[in-house]
C-alpha cells in the first residue's frame, strides 16, 4: 500500500472520500443487501413449496456445504489471480442464478431439486465474492487511512444485512417472491457496475497456492491452543445447534402469523441487534475478563433464544431475535 505523508492531519472520514473507496462500498452495499433478500426469499419459498420445517435446514446445508468445501481454495484463487475479475464472475454466477429462480417461478415450473441445484450455484458464487472482495480494500485506499476503512467496510456490510431482509419482506407482500428476486437481479446488476469501475492500485504481495501442508499447519495452529480451540468450537456449536434463523418461516408462518412483511422484519431484527452492540462496544472499555464475557454471551444467547421459541407475541419475538444478535455480536467480538 501507498502511505500518506508523515504529519499529515488525521481524518477519520477520508476512506469515506476516497473514489475507489465509494465504489467498493456500493459495491459491498448492494451485494449484502441482494445476499439479504436472496436469502429471505429462498428460506420463504421452499417454506410456501413444502410446509416443511425439514426442507429449511436442507436448504441451509445446501448453501452451506459448497462454500464449506471450496472455502479452501477460494483464498488461494484471490491470492492468485485478478480479483477484481474474481468478483466480475462469481456475480455474473449469481446473476444468472438469480434470473433462473426468477423465470422458473414465473413459468410455474420451479421445483426444490431444481432450487437446490441453483443455491448451490449461489453458494460457489458468494465463496469466490467474498475472499476476492475483501482482499481488493487495501489497493483502493491508502495505508493511513486503510483501519478506518475497514471499520467503515464493517459498518455498511452490518447496514446491509438490516436492509435485505427487510427490503425481502416489502416486496414479497407486495409483489410475491418474484419482486424480491427481480430486485436481487438489480442489486446485483449495480454491485457489478461499481465493481467494473474501479481502478485500484497493484499491491506488492507474495504469490501463493493452496497446499495440503498449509491446512495441517493451519489445524495443529488451533489444535495446539485450547483457548482458541475452546472458543471456536463453542461458539461454533451455538450457531449450528442454536441458530433459530432457518425456522424464521415457520414462526412468521403458521405461529406468529405476521406474513411476508413479518417475516422481513423478524430477519432483520437479529443484525439491527448486532448493530447496536457494535455501536454499544466501540464505546464500552475494553472487556478484560475475556472467557468469562464469551461464555454469558453465549448463555444470553441460548435464552434469548429460548425465549424466541417460545414466545407467541410478535413484539416480544422481535426483542427476543435482537437480543439473540446482540449476544452473538459480543460472542464475535
Amino acid at each position: 500500500m501507498v502511505s500518506d505523508a508523515p504529519g499529515s492531519r488525521h481524518d477519520p472520514f477520508e476512506a469515506l472520500r476516497q473514489r475507489g473507496f465509494q465504489w467498493l462500498s456500493l459495491s459491498r452495499f448492494s451485494s449484502g443487501v441482494a445476499q439479504g433478500v436472496q436469502a429471505a426469499a429462498l428460506a420463504w419459498q421452499v417454506y410456501a413449496i413444502s410446509g416443511s420445517a425439514f426442507q429449511l435446514g436442507i436448504l441451509g446445508l445446501v448453501r452451506f456445504v459448497p462454500q464449506l468445501l471450496s472455502a479452501l481454495f477460494a483464498g488461494a484463487v484471490a491470492d492468485t489471480y485478478n480479483r477484481q475479475k474474481i468478483v466480475l464472475v462469481a456475480q455474473t454466477l449469481s446473476a444468472v442464478a438469480t434470473l433462473a429462480l426468477l423465470a422458473a417461478t414465473v413459468t410455474g415450473i420451479l421445483t426444490l431439486p431444481l432450487l437446490y441445484g441453483l443455491v448451490v450455484l449461489l453458494g460457489l458464487a458468494g465463496a469466490f465474492d467474498g475472499p476476492a472482495r475483501q482482499s481488493l480494500l487495501p489497493s483502493v485506499v491508502s495505508e493511513r487511512t486503510f483501519p478506518h476503512a475497514i471499520r467503515a467496510n464493517s459498518t455498511i456490510q452490518s447496514f446491509a444485512q438490516v436492509a435485505g431482509p427487510g427490503l425481502a419482506g416489502v416486496l414479497m407482500a407486495r409483489g410475491g417472491v418474484e419482486a424480491a428476486y427481480g430486485a436481487n437481479v438489480v442489486l446485483i446488476l449495480t454491485s457489478m457496475v461499481a465493481i467494473a469501475v474501479l481502478r485500484p492500485r497493484p499491491v506488492a504481495q507474495p504469490r501463493r497456492a493452496v497446499s495440503w501442508e498449509s491446512i495441517r499447519e493451519g489445524i495443529e495452529y488451533v489444535r495446539s491452543r485450547p483457548p482458541l480451540l475452546g472458543s471456536m468450537t463453542l461458539d461454533m456449536f451455538a450457531v449450528i445447534f442454536g441458530g433459530a434463523q432457518a425456522l424464521l418461516p415457520v414462526y412468521a408462518k403458521d405461529i406468529l402469523q405476521v406474513g411476508p412483511a413479518g417475516y422481513g422484519l423478524l430477519q432483520s431484527s437479529i443484525a439491527v441487534g448486532g448493530v447496536l452492540t457494535s455501536v454499544l462496544l466501540v464505546l464500552a472499555p475494553t472487556v478484560v475478563r475475556i472467557g468469562r464475557a464469551l461464555l454469558w454471551s453465549v448463555a444470553a444467547f441460548g435464552l434469548a433464544t429460548i425465549a424466541f421459541g417460545l414466545s407467541r407475541w410478535f413484539p416480544l419475538s422481535v426483542a427476543m431475535y435482537m437480543a439473540v444478535g446482540m449476544a452473538d455480536q459480543v460472542s464475535m467480538v
